[in-house]
């Protein structure tokens, strides 16, 4: 990462000399890139020194914010030689504000729900970097990066959106409820539905009926209290 880093630096520098034409948009593209990795250096030094603390987190998350923002302005910005765009990572592989959602699965793994998809977790690279796949990889091949709360990369899917991500959730808010609370199990279902109902899911003919629910959030309120029954349940 740092050599390429240094290489797109150094081509931008020698660009100066063989484009004078180009000097005034390269001299600002190159400063700015300075600050920015300099800037970025350091809050990483920083987040080192305050550790797993909730400080040092924040300084880790917007070192990264601040390395995407360089990427996406060298995309806005184009490349100025053809070796900076081979050091160049492409404008597809940055999204800054990605909204996604990473929820526990059945099995006791991840899953990351995104734009209507749902990815399984594959690996975790050395770099921090995570690998999921496309939940339907029997169809699709589709993969995706992260890292910490940054999008790094998002290849396009051969399968349409699945709608019933939201149900996902819906059902994972359920068992999260019945595990944690002493609610009694249908008035968690209910809340629940209409919780989601509110906010613009209109998820009653998706959802699962209760009688299938109620099954799994027995269970699961069972295991979390190591007991077979409960008074109020």
């Amino acid at each position: 990462m740092q050599k390429n880093k240094s290489t797109l630096h150094f081509n931008k520098i020698s660009a100066l000399h063989v484009k004078p034409k180009f000097r005034s948009k390269m001299k600002v593209k190159l400063a700015a890139q300075i600050l920015s990795n300099t800037v970025s250096a350091i809050l990483k030094l920083l987040s080192e020194k305050y550790g797993e603390t909730e400080k040092g987190q924040e300084m880790l998350e917007t070192a990264i914010v601040i390395v995407n923002l360089d990427r996406l302005f060298d995309c806005t910005n184009g490349p100025s030689s053809a070796k900076d765009m081979a050091c160049e990572p492409s404008c597809n592989q940055v999204n800054i504000s990605a909204d996604f959602t990473i929820i526990p699965s059945q099995r006791g793994g991840d899953l990351l729900i995104f734009n209507g998809y749902r990815y399984s977790k594959r690996r975790l690279n050395k770099n921090g970097h995570v690998v999921w796949r496309c939940g339907r990889r029997k169809i699709c091949k589709a993969s995706l990066i992260t890292h910490q709360q940054a999008l790094i990369k998002n290849e396009k899917h051969s399968c349409t959106s699945n709608e019933v991500i939201m149900k996902l959730k819906l059902e994972y808010r359920c068992i999260d409820r019945a595990v944690k609370e002493t609610t009694p199990i249908p008035s968690i279902y209910s809340e629940v539905v209409e919780e989601f109902n509110n906010a613009g899911y209109d998820l009653v003919e998706q959802m699962p009926s209760f009688d299938i629910m109620k099954k799994v959030l027995y269970r699961r309120r069972h295991q979390a209290l190591q007991t077979n029954k409960t008074r109020f349940l």
